[in-house]
């Protein structure tokens, strides 16, 4: 019954997607049954040329996108935080563990755009397989009840390493940096710091 229900759903975002008429899909699914059908069907379609690695990674992680549960309940949005290109920041309460924490939600202006969302989900998986200190934890990933993908982090309070150059820089200039030194040898080893976490997440395939 489930290997029935994966086979359907795959099928209907392979269609949405464009990737595969239904007529075709279902040539496939009749090839695959008469082959025993207890390979996976996903790479079935990929040894049958009818999907790229990359395609059924794409509607994988759409089928993932729509099964995420509601997890608008357990974080309370406190305050706007920081806005990028994809996402929106927010400082949030954690009413299950109660702590505060970040969580990073999908643009409303992106959410319609699948190209996005998809970006948006593979960031959260990456940066979720990903340990390392200088690297932000991921507690989880979920939907607010609009259906708006987010995850949540660690929120972490301070300076930016930008706002940490600018003051040091003003500060030599007005000659009041006293500590001169040793405030470049703090920048320096954030900065190296830095480089040893790109290093980090280059082994592990995230470039």
């Amino acid at each position: 019954h489930e290997t029935r229900n994966y086979v359907q759903v795959l099928g209907e975002y392979a269609a949405r997607l464009n990737y595969l008429d239904a007529e075709s899909f279902a040539k496939l699914v009749d090839q695959w049954r008469r082959a025993s059908a207890t390979s996976d069907f996903g790479q079935f379609l990929v040894e049958q040329n009818a999907l790229s690695e990359f395609d059924l990674a794409r509607i994988q992680r759409e089928i993932r996108l729509a099964t995420l549960p509601d997890s608008s309940d357990r974080f309370q949005v406190v305050r706007p935080h920081a806005r990028g290109g994809l996402g929106e920041v927010f400082l949030a309460e954690d009413h299950q563990l109660h702590r505060e924490v970040a969580i990073k939600q999908l643009r409303e202006d992106h959410i319609s755009d699948e190209d996005l969302r998809q970006r948006f989900f593979v960031e959260a998986e990456l940066t979720g397989g990903l340990e390392h200190p200088g690297i932000v934890p991921v507690y989880g990933l979920g939907v607010d009840r609009s259906g708006v993908p987010f995850y949540a982090m660690r929120f972490i309070r301070g300076t930016s390493f930008r706002e940490a150059i600018d003051t040091f820089h003003a500060e030599c200039a007005a000659g009041t940096d006293r500590g001169g030194k040793l405030a470049f040898r703090k920048l320096l080893g954030h900065f190296v710091a830095t480089c040893n976490t790109l290093h980090y997440a280059h082994s592990r395939g995230v470039i």
